[in-house]
């Protein structure tokens, strides 16, 4: 016998949670972490979606982009 939970998120706290300096600040030592691993190369952007605040990691030059398409760079620094 189980009763079924019904969760209504308030999109509005949830959107400014994403917007969050917290969640900013998490964002960003992840995004850091992974520049460290993946090496010179690459940099760190952040910046803000309507819904949420965003990290990307990404070559910043020839060098990373050739780097990051012959050995995976960037995907073998996410673990």
């Amino acid at each position: 016998m189980s009763d079924k939970v019904k969760i209504v998120l308030n999109s509005n706290g949830i959107r400014e949670l994403l917007h969050s300096g917290g969640i900013e600040s998490a964002l960003m030592q992840a995004g850091n972490k992974v520049q460290a691993k993946a090496g010179a190369n690459f940099g760190v952007t952040a910046f803000t979606m309507p819904s949420r605040s965003v990290v990307r990691v990404s070559a910043i030059n020839k060098d990373g982009i050739k780097e990051n398409v012959d050995n995976n760079v960037l995907l073998k620094a996410l673990h």
